[in-house]
């Protein structure tokens, strides 16, 4: 019986420090992430004293703090569990969202709206068998349905009836009096434009089996307006802005909206104890007008908090426009780019510069700098292509690739610019197949054009091709963090 004891507490043992071993190999490399560096262009040394800062989360409770050495390829990581959940940057930052829902509502059974068009075309559907219609929006709605969707700090969104907000820290009287007052002062009629193509698979049952809609019936591309609002918010208001163009470039009707087309103010409260919110759907008005032809693109505050950049644009031109946070007066507006053919793709707005990144109409991409001009506006420093013909090369899916670099809204891309050379760093969108393209890339660019170009991806996502379950992979997605650090 001894010897059995003792044989059997050495093979718990040896298993113990088996574990104990295999454990220790796996943190090992957790704490050992490798970066590897592909797709050189142009001159290293311009690199020489730039460092990336990444960090990268998989799921909620791991983490990886990372820094990048681009000239001598080293990384130091340090890696961490988190027992409670980590939060992201963007989980601390308030959100007060509007935009239009098409999509079929099962659950709702009023026959009305675009669940009506669905309801049509499921009459007499066949089991299994997809059934499609184009319909012209206008034949169902006289004015596009507003939702709205917001997040401050503490107060957590959930789906709500037609406002995802909690109803927790939002008594129901104020959520009926939000949405109530958005949908009446946000009156924007239907476009006899707008058409859309909507399909449907039913059961023998008759039950839904899924429902959507597409911009394209096969045959042609049909055009449509996305009502989509975002907010700059202030610590006491939200200023809620919006693109008034169709997909074709048509321009939706606002005039129906007070003050017409612009920028929106929205004044609110939390109660400092309960966290209640309450917003003053009275005092909402159009505090910034412009002509219906010039699209606002982006909207920042800056960093001090007492201005409020625009960039828009109208025909040609893209405007930068700076205005005063208290009296919404109009301290600047200067033409950033006057390019025939051109469209703005996303500004990086930093007190000491800005950034423009933008296209023709032949898909020449464009970056574009600015510098402050001493006279509370900013004047062009060089505008180069954002992207080379030399260095061309081929992925592993035998596209053709070309060094360069983009910057788009709500991308972890990060800019610096030291006097002489533009820095721009930015990651792959995630699940892109295959695995390298999971990475992130640094380009440098000056007056004379693109100068450097790498690319680099991570141990953590590779041999991931793709198909595989992502389970096992750590990727780098839009809210992970990437910096450029100057030595």
């Amino acid at each position: 019986m001894r010897k059995t004891t003792a044989l059997f507490l050495s093979v718990i043992l040896i298993c113990v420090s088996l574990y104990s071993y295999a454990f220790a190999e796996t943190n090992k490399e957790k704490d050992n992430v490798i970066i590897t560096e592909s797709h050189i262009y142009g001159d290293k040394s311009l690199a020489e004293n730039v460092d990336i800062k990444i960090n990268m989360q998989y799921r909620e409770n791991l983490l990886w703090k990372m820094n990048y050495s681009i000239d001598d390829g080293i990384t130091k990581t340090d890696f961490s569990i988190h027992k409670n959940r980590i939060e992201r940057d963007y989980e601390n930052n308030s959100s007060f969202n509007l935009y239009t829902d098409l999509h079929y509502e099962e659950e709702n059974l009023a026959d009305t709206g675009i669940n009506k068009a669905y309801k049509d075309i499921m009459k007499n559907a066949e089991p299994y068998a997809d059934v499609r219609k184009t319909i012209r929006l206008i034949d169902y709605m006289d004015y596009y349905p507003i939702t709205v969707d917001c997040y401050f700090p503490e107060v957590f969104s959930i789906a709500a009836g037609t406002a995802l907000i909690n109803t927790a820290y939002i008594t129901d009287s104020t959520e009926n009096e939000l949405v109530t007052a958005i949908g009446e002062f946000f009156k924007i009629p239907v476009m006899k434009s707008h058409e859309m193509e909507i399909y449907a698979l039913v059961d023998e049952n008759r039950n839904v089996i899924h429902t959507g809609s597409s911009s394209n019936d096969g045959t042609r591309e049909l055009d449509e307006f996305n009502f989509s609002a975002s907010s700059v918010i202030t610590d006491k208001e939200c200023f809620i802005y919006f693109s008034n163009k169709t997909r074709f470039g048509n321009i939706a009707d606002t005039s129906e909206i007070p003050g017409g087309y612009g920028i929106y103010r929205l004044p609110y409260s939390q109660d400092k104890s309960t966290k209640a919110m309450k917003f003053s759907c009275e005092s909402l008005k159009n505090v910034f007008q412009l002509d219906e032809k010039e699209e606002i693109q982006q909207l920042e505050l800056s960093a001090d908090k007492k201005s409020l950049y625009m960039i828009s644009q109208n025909g040609n031109n893209i405007y930068l426009t700076v205005i005063d946070v208290e009296s919404f007066e109009e301290k600047a507006k200067i033409t950033l780019s006057e390019i025939e053919g051109q469209d703005c793709g996303f500004g990086y707005i930093d007190e000491k510069f800005i950034v423009i990144n933008h296209w023709h109409e032949n898909y020449d991409e464009r970056f574009s700098l600015y510098l402050p001009d001493g006279k509370g506006g900013f004047k062009e420093e060089f505008s180069t292509y954002a992207y080379s013909e030399d260095g061309a090369y081929e992925d592993t899916n035998g596209n053709t690739c070309y060094p360069g670099a983009s910057i788009y809204m709500y991308s972890n891309a990060d800019v610096k610019w030291d006097g002489e050379y533009l820095y721009v760093t930015n990651g792959s969108s995630r699940f892109r197949r295959p695995a390298e393209y999971n990475s992130f890339s640094l380009a440098i660019f000056n007056k004379d054009g693109l100068r450097f170009r790498g690319q680099y991806y991570t141990s953590l996502s590779a041999g991931f091709d793709g198909y595989q379950s992502s389970s096992y992979y750590v990727f780098l997605s839009q809210h992970d963090t990437i910096d450029i650090v100057l030595g």
